[in-house]
């Protein structure tokens, strides 16, 4: 048979395969992609391309479960490369008077054998049979089986009209088809275990006790105990009430709970549990237990429990105890005094002893007698109470308290609770330490202040010290004066260093005067910086007379600066002006700058006609910027 398909199997890597059949056209030619004969999916045309006259390579795509996103089939998927040729129209029509060419009769043969070459490798030989691939859909059609027998008698395999996508899958294995209508096919070995539930029995069916599996003699059934099954048992275990409409007899101890009801007759035995209700008739052994009710009969050994009710007409004991020498028979109540408590004995069998006390013993829930450090009759060293508590005020009378080996003394309020002193706290020299890097925090409370060396009679100084004991911020206690970085300070308030701040320094109601020394007692310089620019006035080495620098307010424009406007009794007054520009007209004075003087100007610099300028000597510079 001739070959009009070929089949790869996908890695999920490779896109490009190659296919053996001839084709008329590229349109012919069809690629599918299957994980099963049931799941197949023919790709768009535009999914794949030639990249020879021989094979098709796949494209990129959106990632499906046949297809990675590089558009490689994935691994366990079937790509078929399939020849399926267009017989809608034939490939040359002649028409009369036409020439014939052999192309276009090949043409017409070749599209005549393809697609019968198709249609053969896709049909079902009736006759000798054969293997048929892909689906068979059939429209309105039965499959009809005639047997061994041609005869009026065949079987019809047919299907009713679905309203749906129906799936019947036979399964993997060889057996017999069971219908609806068949009998005595279905076995045991076909039913999986577990399968049958309570649905599936019908509410009315009787399952006969020959069904079940046999028990020994006088059981009984009953749920075991994860109560998921049923099982035969001589000990009956019942979670709730046992109701007996009629007499019951046990034949040997019957141990409950709770017994409900009147207990009525002879008991032999031991009772055990509690009985709600009347016991009436003797008991001959222990009755164990609460009885809530009357006790009619004799009880031949102990009665342990409760007994809510009346004991005849007893009120009192049959014989009078003793209790801490006090007589009892339970018609009055006993009343023990400390000093009848000698004859107690706690713990070791025998009488107390000195400086022993009746004590709690928590770890075995009882009393016990235990020795204490006595002097004078109680517990003289604290040490013995380990969780002491005070019922009043602590009076130390001019005592300390201290600790030994170098302990510790913790005072820790529980909660919110505060530490309150009610006198001054003198710490004796010594300091007010933090061991674990906790900050120390003076706080008033409300408006209130903190003071430092209240009563004002002392001379003591206050200086916060930096990590390296030179003095941050010090307090004169004598003259008041506060120093920053100097522990003496000579003015009011004495700064060691630079002060920087982010606000205005304003004097209300008076002057401010700012003296520049050098560290050789000579002026200084008064310098305004910001960041790396500075503005410097250099104070005089001399200065004779006092001087008053007026400046005008924030007011220059551009490419102003600042100059002297007038000069009067040691008053310089400064003003905004233009000095880009230098003018002078006066021929008679000229512009002279003296000896060992300088002067700087913003160019550019004009001179008119006649007008000189005169620089002083070698020390003397003229520039302009």
């Amino acid at each position: 048979m001739a070959t009009t398909q070929n089949e790869h199997s996908g890695n999920g890597t490779l896109r490009r395969f190659s296919f053996t059949f001839p084709y008329i056209k590229e349109d012919d030619v069809k690629v599918s992609v299957r994980t099963s004969n049931a799941d197949v999916t023919t790709l768009d045309s535009t999914t794949y391309t030639f990249p020879s006259a021989t094979e098709i390579q796949l494209s990129a795509v959106t990632e499906t479960t046949f297809q990675e996103s590089t558009g490689a089939p994935k691994t366990g998927v079937t790509l078929r490369v399939f020849r399926e040729t267009d017989i809608d129209n034939p490939k040359a029509v002649f028409y009369p008077g036409s020439s014939v060419r052999a192309q276009d009769l090949n043409d017409n043969t070749l599209q005549n054998l393809y697609a019968e070459q198709e249609r053969q490798n896709r049909a079902v030989d009736r006759i000798a049979g054969s293997t048929m691939q892909g689906n068979l859909t059939m429209q309105q059609s039965d499959i009809i089986f005639e047997g061994d027998t041609i005869d009026a008698f065949e079987t019809t395999l047919t299907v009713v009209d679905p309203t749906a996508d129906r799936t019947i899958t036979l399964p993997n294995v060889t057996g017999t088809v069971v219908t609806t209508g068949d009998t005595n096919t279905v076995t045991s070995t076909m039913i999986t275990d577990g399968t049958i539930v309570d649905a599936d029995i019908n509410a009315s069916a009787e399952i006969a006790v020959s069904k079940l599996a046999n028990g020994t003699a006088r059981q009984i059934l009953q749920t075991d105990a994860a109560g998921t099954g049923v099982e035969f048992t001589s000990n009956v275990d019942v979670p709730g009430t046992l109701d007996v409409t009629g007499d019951a007899t046990f034949d040997s101890a019957v141990t409950a709970t709770t017994f409900t009801g009147n207990l009525t007759g002879n008991v032999t035995g031991n009772v055990t549990g509690n009985v709600t209700g009347n016991v009436t008739g003797n008991v001959t052994g222990n009755l164990t237990g609460d009885v809530t009710g009357d006790v009619t009969g004799n009880v031949t050994g102990n009665l342990t429990g409760d007994v809510t009710g009346n004991a005849d007409t007893a009120t009192t004991l049959a014989t009078t105890r003793t209790i801490a020498g006090n007589d009892f028979n339970g018609s009055q109540n006993v009343t023990i005094s400390l000093n009848q408590l000698s004859d107690v004995n706690v713990g070791t069998p025998g009488a107390a002893q000195d400086d022993q006390v009746l004590a709690w013993d928590n770890a075995n829930s009882e009393f016990a007698l235990t020795t204490v450090s006595t002097g004078g009759g109680g517990i003289s060293d604290v040490v013995d109470d380990s969780t002491p508590q005070l019922g009043g005020n602590l009076d130390v009378n001019n005592n300390e308290i201290t600790s030994s080996s170098d302990g510790n003394v913790v005072i820790n309020p529980n909660g919110t609770g505060l530490v309150e002193l009610g006198a001054n706290l003198d710490l004796k020299g010594n300091e007010i330490v933090s061991t674990d890097d906790a900050p120390i925090r003076i706080q008033a409370s409300g408006s209130g202040d903190v003071i430092i060396n209240d009563d004002g009679t002392s001379t003591c100084n206050f200086r916060v010290q930096s990590n390296t004991g030179s003095p941050s911020i010090f307090s004169n206690g004598s003259s008041g004066r506060v120093g920053i970085g100097t522990n003496a300070p000579t003015q009011a308030l004495d700064v060691s260093g630079q002060i920087h701040t982010s606000n205005d320094i304003v004097a209300e109601g008076q002057d401010v005067t700012i003296t520049a020394k050098g560290s050789d007692g000579n002026p200084g310089h008064i310098a305004i910086q910001e960041g790396t620019h500075v503005m410097t006035q250099t104070i005089p080495d001399a200065m004779n007379t006092s001087y008053t620098i007026v400046y005008p307010d924030r007011g220059g424009s551009a490419n102003q600066v600042l100059q002297i406007a007038s000069e009067s009794s040691n008053t310089l007054t400064m003003q905004w002006g233009n000095v880009s520009r230098l003018e002078h007209s006066n021929t008679t004075d000229g512009f002279t700058i003296g000896d060992d003087s300088n002067a700087a100007m913003v160019g550019p610099l004009t001179i008119n006609s006649g007008q000189t300028i005169t620089v002083g000597n070698a020390n003397s510079v003229f520039k302009i910027i």
